[in-house]
């Protein structure tokens, strides 16, 4: 006689069980496993955003320091602290002269991270970069200042950003 679907053969009872049990510790598995790349992609996510964070800070440091001081910057202005203050400001309007001449720093908050800006006198020398139309003793002259950010993550991280500042002089300037 023909077993009806209903009817399961007494061999058979309980393997239906054992395999969704199975299939149940399986599913468990990769359930944990996908879970753990995600914290792990969290992580990484996570810090490379904070990497960005403080590349952003260090740039938008030295991009309001060169815009809030241009025209400002003479052969003179990193030498002495009183003259720093005309050549060293900040976006909000404090002022904050640290360090002995020819080098200035600055440390300040912003988003996430603390920056710390450098300013170095390399020379004041005359112009005679290529492009300026200009001989040794020709009479244009030029301060060269090196701007360095360092923004250091509140978590972790750090960005280094370098900024070389060349500002035409008036002849006689650097003598």
């Amino acid at each position: 006689m023909l077993n009806p679907g209903f009817l399961v053969p007494r061999a058979q009872r309980g393997v239906v069980l054992i395999v969704s049990l199975v299939v149940l510790a399986v599913m468990t598995l990769l359930v944990i496993g996908m879970l753990r790349t995600s914290v792990i992609e969290l992580k990484l996510g996570g810090v490379t955003h904070q990497a960005e964070l403080n590349f952003s800070n260090a740039e938008a440091m030295i991009s309001t320091y060169i815009n809030e001081n241009n025209g400002r910057f003479s052969r003179d202005c990193l030498m002495t602290a009183d003259a720093a203050l005309s050549c060293f400001t900040t976006a909000d309007g404090t002022t904050t002269v640290a360090g002995t001449a020819p080098n200035r720093t600055m440390t300040k908050s912003l988003e996430g991270s603390t920056v710390t800006l450098s300013v170095q006198q390399i020379a004041c020398a005359d112009d005679s970069g290529v492009g300026s139309g200009n001989q040794l003793g020709g009479g244009l002259q030029a301060l060269f200042l090196d701007v360095q950010a360092v923004s250091t993550g509140a978590f972790s991280g750090r960005s280094t950003v370098h900024q070389g500042i060349k500002t035409p002089l008036p002849p006689g300037s650097c003598q």
